[in-house]
């Protein structure tokens, strides 16, 4: 049976967002990241990253949602995806970050973000 362990449930913005989590279950973990965010000019894309980062700071996965805007300061959807990771130890404690990383990618109050893991 599948576990499902819900880090961020519409989580309000602005970015970045910061936390921590405990693997619920020990088998390869696969993440799925959802938001919304804005571009400062058009024509741009909107890019925000998910970094999970082990004790010692060490990159331990990653996601990310992105979409192309032609409008400038609209808040649109990040496309995101279901992102399979390497297996994470059971009962050790990670961190996640969720940062915008393009360029002109801007985030307020307005935007909300959901980050979850499947196991």
């Amino acid at each position: 049976m599948g576990v499902i362990q819900i880090l961020l449930d519409s989580k309000q913005g602005p970015l970045p967002l910061k936390g921590q989590f405990q693997p619920e279950a020990d088998l390869v973990p696969s993440l799925y990241f959802t938001g919304t965010a804005q571009s400062s000019t058009p024509g741009a894309t909107i890019e925000v990253q998910v970094g999970i980062y082990d004790a010692d700071g060490q990159d331990a996965g990653n996601t990310s949602g992105d979409v192309f805007s032609n409008e400038a300061k609209q808040h649109k959807t990040l496309l995101g995806l279901l992102v399979n990771q390497k297996p994470w130890k059971f009962g050790q404690t990670y961190t996640y970050q969720i940062v915008a990383t393009g360029p002109t990618t801007t985030s307020d109050a307005n935007d909300f973000y959901s980050l979850t893991i499947l196991y």
